[in-house]
């Protein structure tokens, strides 16, 4: 793996004058808004075949604001798309939205959470109960984005 990669695909590696090289910005684009194009497509076709449904995006904060060239460009174009889709799909009774989850969601065999504080990690079972609220909305009342974060979080919007 290069410097700057995740695990994921996505690269920051914070190295020369943009943040990153072509490789790592076309790798960005395509795990990120290439990825979410291609699943929203196959799942889209599928529920307009059918009785509807929801496609819920996950991103960061990193879709909203300047995280690095690779990551934000990314970041943006997956926000895009989402509310691009959002505008086509909502009125044929497709849910379209994004979670922004700005914060380390821990996993649940990661620690006893009782002996942590909620302001250190995005306590799993809290994001799936948000996830399961935004899948479920009413159509009166769809959310587009919802920025997801701990309590204790330090909230910047530049």
């Amino acid at each position: 793996m290069e410097s700057g990669d995740t695990e994921s695909g996505l690269a920051d590696s914070g190295d020369g004058p943009l943040g990153d090289d072509h490789s790592s910005f076309e790798r960005s684009l395509r795990v990120w808004a290439d990825g979410a194009f291609l699943c929203s497509e196959q799942a889209a076709a599928d529920m307009l075949a059918g009785d509807g449904g929801a496609i819920l995006f996950t991103s960061s904060s990193a879709a909203v604001r300047s995280d690095g060239v690779a990551h934000s460009s990314a970041g943006f174009g997956a926000r895009g798309l989402a509310r691009s889709l959002a505008r086509q799909l909502w009125p044929e009774g497709i849910y379209v939205a994004t979670v922004l989850v700005n914060g380390s969601v821990g996993r649940p065999d990661q620690r006893e959470w009782a002996d942590h504080p909620d302001g250190e990690w995005i306590h799993p079972d809290r994001v799936a109960e948000t996830y399961w609220h935004v899948a479920n909305q009413h159509p009166s009342a769809w959310t587009l984005e919802l920025d997801i974060r701990v309590h204790a979080a330090d909230i910047n919007f530049s």
